[in-house]
This record gives structure tokens, C-alpha cells and sequence, in this order.
């Protein structure tokens, strides 16, 4: 299977299709022109529709919410984002089969984010040197350890389009680090959450 195939779970990355990072976010303007070329764009291909509701219902599923409008609320509500992590959390264990105490999923996931952020750093310093500058990590992605806070930082147009980019890129290796954590442990389970992203 081709790395920048539709069923590649780096499928999230691709510029050129329904999840590409834009250069700003706007959540609370579903009517807008672009908005309606971009579903035009989208119902022209229904295996990218399929996949797109998809991926939305486990977003929604993910940050307990019903709508992108509930996005926008709960990105300044500090309150409901602490329950939104500790709920997530669970959930990830469970779709991962990890079978700890919420503590030890939390340690879990840093070192599925510390995986992630490795990865990076070999490819920026070894693999692909010369486009070093444009693999490298910003502070607030460096430092972002939580599956939901990434989550919430692709949807937040206070970031620049680089670093929500790279939010979606570590939360693609993530997810590749817990699923390959998950087979040498010999569970089986069903697929990866964040992001099955295998094509957000």
C-alpha cells in the first residue's frame, strides 16, 4: 500500500483532499461561499464522503459534542474541557485495550505523544536533513501531550495553519505509536481512534 494512499493512515496529511488544514478555521459560518464549494467538492466523491462522516462522528464521539458549533463553545470552556479529557481517555483505553487506572492511561498516551515527537526529530535530523526547517516542532505542539488538546488546537483559528498542521501530524503518529504499542502486547482490537484519522 502506497504511504499516500486513500487507506494509508498518513491519509490525514494530505493537503489535497476533505481534510486539508486551511489557512484559517471558521466553525461558526457554515453557509459561507467556501463552505458550500467545499461539500460541493466533498458529495462528488462519496468514498471521501463515507469516510468524512466517518471521521466526524468520531470526533463528535471523542469531544462529546453534536456540532462544530459546540467546538467552537468548548474551546474557551476550561471546566468542560477537563471532563472532555477524562471521558476521551477512557474511551482511548478502551479502543486500544489498555486496562489501567486513568493515571496510567494518561502516562500512556505521553508516551505515545514522546513516540511521536521522536519520530519527527529522526526525520527531521537524519532521514531528511535538508528540509530540516520545515520539520520542525513549534513550542505548543512540543509540549502538547493530550490527544484532546491537539484535537481542539486543529479546530482553534487562534493557531497558525503550520501549527494545527502539525497538531493533526502528531496526533496521525499517535494513533500509529498506540496501535503498534497495542500488537506487541498481543491484543486485538478494533480501530485506533484518533483519528482513524486515516483520514481527518
Amino acid at each position: 500500500m502506497s504511504v499516500l494512499s486513500d487507506q494509508s493512515i498518513f491519509a490525514a496529511m494530505k493537503q489535497d483532499g476533505p481534510f486539508a488544514v486551511e489557512d484559517s478555521v471558521s466553525l461558526d459560518r457554515p453557509f459561507s461561499r467556501w463552505h458550500r464549494e467545499w461539500v460541493r467538492r466533498l458529495i462528488a466523491d462519496q468514498v471521501q464522503t463515507t469516510k468524512y462522516r466517518a471521521v466526524r462522528s468520531q470526533i463528535f464521539n471523542l469531544l462529546q459534542v453534536h456540532d462544530f458549533a459546540a467546538i467552537q463553545r468548548l474551546l474557551s470552556d476550561e471546566q468542560r474541557k477537563r471532563a472532555c479529557r477524562e471521558q476521551a481517555h477512557r474511551l482511548i483505553a478502551r479502543l486500544f485495550n489498555i486496562e489501567v487506572e486513568i493515571h496510567q492511561i494518561q502516562t500512556k498516551l505521553h508516551e505515545f505523544a514522546a513516540t511521536a515527537d521522536e519520530v519527527i526529530d529522526y526525520l527531521r535530523n537524519k532521514v531528511l536533513t535538508p528540509y530540516a526547517p520545515q520539520f520542525e516542532i513549534s513550542n505548543e505542539i512540543a509540549t502538547t501531550m493530550d490527544p484532546v488538546d491537539l484535537l481542539l488546537i486543529i479546530f482553534d483559528d487562534r493557531y497558525h495553519m503550520k501549527v494545527r498542521f502539525e497538531a493533526r501530524r502528531k496526533l496521525v503518529l499517535m494513533n500509529l505509536a498506540g496501535a503498534i504499542d497495542q500488537r506487541e502486547r498481543g491484543e486485538k482490537g478494533s480501530v485506533p481512534f484518533f483519528i482513524s484519522i486515516k483520514g481527518v
